[in-house]
């Protein structure tokens, strides 16, 4: 089972932000005072800009009506977190601090119920967070020369891991068991801003390290939703990664691992000039493969033109082979691209609940694991298709046919090929295919 933890819910935040509410016999109950009033109050003390105040509210009620959104989309009694940075801080915040009570519902995660005694203090706490959390300086690359990987060496990819729940902390413990792995590497994304409470307790100490000779770690937005403070702070350091972005090489191979997030889906000038110049000056005997936690192009969620714009030089060159990214939370295999001809490979099914789709009319391929299939989607607005992977997933106990599978990837380098692998959390090979083909 997983591991217990606690997940920050609409329904439980809703009842003490009301203005009026009823008791267990239906009788209303108004609080002492209102809590719109409260808040401005708390505001006021924050700052005496009365723009700033009125957008410190406005943005605590813009965070719970996207976090009522996304949970009304995710499904109750889940981990749900939107992509907004004040929804989730608004989560982290939280998640952090020890007035709310943990009252467990018919799920596998400890759901955190609201009643504060000091509204208005509670608003001047969170007030001083949306204040106080700054964005961390980048740490670029110093040189150009790509990390010295084996020519066969083995790397396991997740994505969208750093929940705590569901298929993470059952991948963790499948790669503890296997172990020997070259790199390790997490595409990004930990919940619910990657703040260092949030990082310590749902990445680094689930974490299997012992698993592989390095680690590495790529940003992401949730990571920049506190500006980067459990990324930089604590997650480079316990990994010895020096730099926010970085490559990798072996004789065959070269690996570019992105920073996506510091600039929310795309990478600034600096980041495409060095990626540029990797290629330039270790790229003509190598195939070259990217990483990011973002996608640059997706047939179910949004699309990167940014990432095309910066990295044109990059992706029109013939370099590149394949693309693996996270930030949508399903695993598919596209088929290449018609211009870019690379193979974009969706891997963001590592810890986060994901609806299922309705895929009937689609040709399907059963896998080795019971109920699981690929399907095959056709391309859609200039966009290609590939496989999907649904099935029912057995890490959500109380719910297991809403939700598709968690998973990860492996890579096999061997000479100029390479392997890779789609496993269930548990190890189980679910697809398997050769690059180049």
């Amino acid at each position: 089972m997983a591991d217990r933890n606690t997940i920050v819910t609409y329904r439980g935040l809703a009842d003490a932000f009301s203005p009026s509410q009823a008791d267990d016999a239906g009788n209303e109950v108004v609080p002492a005072e209102n809590p719109l009033l409260l808040a401005r109050r708390a505001a006021q003390r924050i700052t005496s800009d009365p723009a700033e105040q009125v957008e410190l509210v406005a943005r605590f009620s813009s965070a719970m009506s996207e976090l009522r959104a996304a949970e009304a989309e995710a499904g109750p009694g889940v981990l749900a977190s939107p992509q907004s940075k004040d929804a989730s801080v608004l989560q982290s915040f939280l998640y952090e601090i020890p007035e709310g009570s943990r009252n467990e519902v018919e799920s596998d995660a400890d759901e955190l119920t609201f009643a504060p005694d000091d509204l208005g203090g509670w608003f001047l706490s969170l007030f001083q967070w949306f204040k106080r959390l700054h964005k961390r300086d980048q740490r670029p690359p110093t040189s150009t020369t790509p990390e010295t990987i084996a020519d066969n060496a083995n790397i396991f990819i997740v994505a969208d891991w750093g929940t705590g729940l569901y298929g993470a902390p059952v991948i963790a413990d499948t790669i503890k068991r296997q172990g020997g792995f070259e790199v390790l590497l997490h595409l990004g994304d930990v919940y619910y801003a990657g703040t260092k409470k949030e990082v310590q307790d749902r990445f680094l100490d689930k974490w299997p390290k012992s698993a592989g000779r390095i680690s590495r770690a790529l940003n992401s937005n949730h990571e920049m939703y506190s500006g980067g403070e459990g990324y930089f702070d604590l997650t480079l350091p316990a990994f010895n990664q020096p730099f926010n972005y970085f490559a990798m090489a072996n004789k065959n191979w070269l690996l570019i691992c992105l920073d996506s997030g510091y600039h929310e889906h795309t990478v600034d000038d600096e980041q495409a000039e060095w990626v540029e110049n990797v290629i330039a000056q270790h790229g003509a005997n190598r195939s070259v493969l990217l990483f990011s936690h973002h996608q640059l192009f997706s047939l179910y969620d949004s699309q990167g033109p940014k990432l095309a714009r910066q990295l044109h030089k990059v992706l029109t060159s013939g370099k590149v082979v394949a693309w693996y990214c996270g930030h949508e939370h399903r695993c598919v295999l596209y088929n290449p691209h018609p211009i870019y001809k690379l193979r974009l490979r969706c891997l963001g099914h590592g810890g986060m609940p994901c609806k299922r789709e309705n895929f009937s009319g689609l040709s399907s391929t059963p896998t080795d694991e019971a109920d699981t299939v690929w399907y095959q989607v056709p391309a859609r607005d200039l966009v290609p298709g590939g496989l999907v992977l649904d099935g029912p997933n057995r890490e959500i106990k109380e719910s297991p046919q809403t939700y598709g599978p968690n998973g990860y990837m492996t890579l096999e380098f061997a000479g100029a090929k390479l392997i890779e692998r789609v496993f269930s959390p548990t190890g189980v090979e679910l697809w398997n295919g050769e690059l180049p083909a």
